[in-house]
């Protein structure tokens, strides 16, 4: 932290010792260890609560940046979504659709039973029409 060498420290010691005196010396310096401590305690949480905080900065930065990304993609699957609303809209209106229901209609046709020529009319008759022999 400082850049303090030995020769410095016996100075800063004899001019306490001057100063203060043989009897305090002693809780003086402790007393200014506890305030040191205590200091560096405290820069040390404020670094720790920033380093939090730019954490948390960083995490906001990812989540409004995933956001982004999130309404971007969103946005596209809508536009695709409105090619084909779009597409299928000018199909209808060009009648498109118009030989493939005519299709379906022919093979609804074609899947329905038609009756036999040579067979008597009451086995062209469907058999819940038809009434039960009484004998």
């Amino acid at each position: 932290m400082f850049d303090i060498g030995f020769a410095e420290l016996v100075i800063i010691g004899v001019v306490g010792l001057l100063v203060i005196g043989p009897e305090r010396l002693p809780s003086t310096i402790r007393t200014t260890q506890l305030w040191i401590r205590r200091l560096k305690g405290n820069f040390d949480e404020i670094k720790r609560e920033l380093e939090r905080d730019l954490h948390n900065d960083e995490i906001m930065q990812q989540l409004r940046e995933t956001k982004q990304e999130i309404t971007e993609s969103t946005s596209a699957v809508s536009d695709n979504i409105g090619e084909l609303k779009s597409t299928l809209e000018q199909a209808v209106e060009s009648d498109f659709l118009d030989p493939i229901q005519h299709q379906t209609d022919a093979g609804r046709a074609i899947e329905k039973p038609k009756p036999d020529p040579d067979s008597t009319p009451a086995e062209n008759s469907d058999s819940s029409t038809q009434k039960p022999d009484p004998s």
